[in-house]
C-alpha cells in the first residue's frame, strides 16, 4: 500500500511540474538605469546567465533597462513581467525575443522602443495592462513583432510615434484578453507630416475589439503638429480579417463611423470599412482625406501651437471659422488640461459667436490656475447647426521667469582726498543682485553732466570708481537674464573738500559771514569782508578830510 501511494504522488508531483514548466522567477533586475545584458545589474548574473526558463521581473520605477545588442533568443523559455513604474527601452541594434510579456502586472510597466527588434511570438500572451495594472508600449522605430497582443487591465496604451516603425501580429485583443478579462485599451496615434506606422495584422488573423461592452473600454487617441494630405491607415487587417464594433472614444468624443476629425490642419473622416488590402474582408481603420481645414474649424491659436508663455497668460484667443449658413452664430466649446484627451480636461461652453476665453479657475476649475514648467493642452470645438466640427488640439509651455532683484546701494558723499589721496578719490560701488537662474549684470554712468570715469570691473556687484573732479555722479546696476532685465541707480556727490560736498549734499546756503565757504566763520573771513575796502573813503564832499 505504501509502495501505491509513494508511486500515486511522485506521478502527481511529475504533473504538478508539467503544468507549471515555467513557473519561478529566474531573474530579477536590481540596477536602475543600464544595459540589459550587463550581468552586475541582475539578481541572478543576467541574460547570459540563464539556462531555466522561468519568469524575468523588472518591478521598481528605478528601473532603466537599454536592450542595445543580442540576439537574445528566450521565446521558448522565458516570461518577462513589468510593474512597480519599471521602464525598458528598446534600442538599435538590440535584438530579443521572449515567450511572454506582462507589461504592468498590477502595477505600472512601460517599455519605450525607438529601434531593434523585439519578438513575443513564443506563446498567447502579450499583455499591455495586465492583472489590474497599467501598461505603456511606445514605438517609434524599429520592429514590434507579437502573436497575440492585448491592451486592457486598468489602462493599456500602445503608443505609435511617426511611421518608422513596423508592428505586426497575429491577434489583436482590444480592452480585454484571450481570457476574457475585461479592461481599458487605448491606441494612441502621434502622426507626422508623412503618416504613421499602421498596425498590421497576420492574413486569417484575429481583431477582438471591445468584446466586453460596459466591461471594457477602447479609446483612440490621434494628433498631428503636421499631417499628409493622403488616407492614413491606422490598422491594416489581413485578408479575412473582420471588424465588427466601432472605438468608445476619438480624443474623448464620438468615434462613429465617419466622424470627423482636424489634424495638422486636414480634415479627415474616420473609417471602419476601408479596405487597404485587396480582399473585400480586409476591413481596416483609417482616415480619409477631405481636405484642408483652416476655413472648416477654429484656427489660429494664440497662444500659438507649441509656443512658451509665462503663468500670468491670461486667455485662449482663436479665429472661428465661417458658418455653413451665412449669417447662423456658431459656439464653441473649449477644452483645457495637461493631457491630450477631452475627457481630462476642463470644458467650458461659450455663446454665440464667441472667440476668446479667460484661463481662470470659474472657467477651468482643475487647470485654470497655470502651474510653471507644464505642458497645457487646449481645444475648441465649434458647435455649427447640428453639427460639432472638433478643432485640433493645441499646446503650450509654461515657463515663468522672474525678473531679477537688484540694489546699487545707498546714495554716497564723499570729497577729493578724503582718503589721503590729493586730487582724488577712489568710490566703492556696493550693489547687490539675485534672480531664479543664471544672470549676468552691467555698472555704467548715467549721463547728467558729470565728468565720465571708467568703472572697472564692470560686470560685478561690488566695483569701484576713481573719481578726480567735483560733481554730482549717478551710477546704474542692471541684472539681465535673457528675458528681463532690471536695474537701480546709486548718487555719489563729490566735493572738492568735505565741506563743499556737505553743502552739495543738502543743497543749504552757507552763512553769509561765511565769506571763504569753509563752514565755518572766523578771522579769515573777517578779512576777507574787511580787507577789499580797508581806509577806502566814502566822503564825497571832503574826501574824509584830506
Amino acid at each position: 500500500m505504501m509502495k501505491r501511494l509513494n508511486l500515486l504522488l511522485a506521478v502527481l508531483g511529475v504533473c504538478i511540474l508539467a503544468g507549471n514548466a515555467y513557473a519561478g522567477t529566474i531573474d530579477v533586475w536590481t540596477g536602475t538605469a543600464g544595459n540589459f545584458s550587463d550581468g552586475t545589474n541582475w539578481q541572478n548574473g543576467g541574460p547570459s546567465a540563464w539556462t531555466n526558463g522561468g519568469e524575468i521581473e523588472f518591478n521598481t520605477a528605478a528601473t532603466d533597462a537599454t536592450v542595445n545588442d543580442g540576439p537574445w533568443d528566450f521565446s521558448s523559455t522565458m516570461s518577462f513581467e513589468f510593474w512597480g513604474g519599471a521602464t525598458m527601452r528598446i534600442a538599435d541594434g538590440g535584438n530579443l525575443k521572449v515567450r511572454k510579456l506582462y507589461l504592468g502586472t498590477g502595477g505600472v510597466g512601460n517599455i519605450i522602443q525607438t529601434g531593434g527588434y523585439l519578438n513575443v511570438r513564443g506563446s498567447d500572451d502579450c499583455h499591455i495592462g495586465h492583472n489590474g495594472g497599467e501598461g505603456n508600449y511606445t514605438i517609434s522605430g524599429g520592429t514590434f513583432d507579437v502573436k497575440k497582443l492585448s491592451l486592457s487591465g486598468a489602462t493599456g496604451t500602445l503608443t505609435v510615434i511617426g511611421d518608422a516603425a513596423t508592428i505586426m501580429m497575429n491577434r489583436l485583443y482590444l480592452g480585454s484578453d484571450r481570457s476574457g478579462n475585461y479592461g481599458t485599451g487605448t491606441l494612441e496615434f502621434q502622426i507626422g507630416a508623412t503618416g504613421v506606422s499602421p498596425l498590421v495584422i497576420d492574413a486569417g488573423g484575429e481583431f477582438h475589439f471591445d468584446e466586453g461592452g460596459a466591461s471594457s473600454t477602447v479609446n483612440l487617441l490621434l494628433s498631428a503638429t503636421a499631417a499628409p494630405a493622403a488616407d492614413i491607415v491606422l490598422i491594416n487587417n489581413g485578408d479575412n480579417v473582420t471588424l465588427v464594433t466601432t472605438f468608445d472614444t476619438l480624443n474623448g468624443g464620438s468615434a462613429a463611423e465617419g466622424t470627423q476629425i482636424v489634424l495638422g490642419g486636414n480634415t479627415y473622416s474616420l473609417s471602419y470599412v476601408y479596405a487597404a488590402g485587396a480582399d473585400a474582408l480586409a476591413n481596416d481603420i483609417a482616415l480619409v482625406y477631405l481636405g484642408g481645414a483652416s476655413d472648416q474649424t477654429a484656427h489660429t491659436p494664440v497662444p500659438a501651437n507649441g509656443a512658451s508663455v509665462d503663468t500670468t497668460l491670461a486667455l485662449l484667443d482663436w479665429i472661428n471659422p465661417d458658418p455653413n449658413v451665412p449669417g447662423n452664430p456658431v459656439y464653441c466649446d473649449v477644452y483645457l488640461g495637461m493631457a491630450a484627451d477631452r475627457l481630462s480636461m476642463d470644458k467650458i461652453t461659450l455663446g454665440n459667436d464667441i472667440s476668446q476665453v479667460d484661463i481662470n479657475t470659474t472657467n477651468f476649475p482643475t487647470y485654470g490656475n497655470l502651474q510653471n514648467n507644464t505642458q497645457y493642452y487646449w481645444a475648441v470645438d465649434v458647435h455649427d447647426g447640428g453639427n460639432v466640427r472638433s478643432g485640433p488640439m493645441w499646446s503650450f509651455l509654461t515657463a515663468h521667469n522672474d525678473a531679477p532683484v537688484v540694489n546699487a546701494g545707498p546714495d554716497q558723499v564723499s570729497w577729493l582726498g578724503k582718503s589721503g589721496t590729493p586730487s582724488q578719490e577712489v568710490i566703492a560701488l556696493d550693489g547687490s543682485s539675485s534672480d531664479d537662474g543664471p544672470y549676468t549684470v552691467l555698472w555704467t554712468q548715467v549721463a547728467n553732466g558729470a565728468p565720465s570715469v571708467t568703472i572697472t570691473p564692470n560686470n560685478v556687484d561690488d566695483t569701484s570708481v576713481t573719481v578726480t573732479a567735483r560733481g554730482t555722479y549717478v551710477f546704474m546696476l542692471t541684472a539681465d537674464d535673457g528675458a528681463k532685465q532690471t536695474s537701480d541707480t546709486v548718487q555719489v556727490i563729490v566735493g572738492s573738500t568735505a565741506c563743499d560736498a556737505s553743502h552739495m549734499s543738502t543743497g543749504a546756503s552757507y552763512d553769509a559771514m561765511d565769506q571763504n565757504h569753509d563752514c565755518v566763520v572766523n578771522m579769515a573771513d573777517f578779512a576777507m569782508l574787511i580787507v577789499s575796502d580797508w581806509l577806502t573813503c566814502t566822503d564825497r564832499l571832503t574826501n574824509c578830510g584830506n
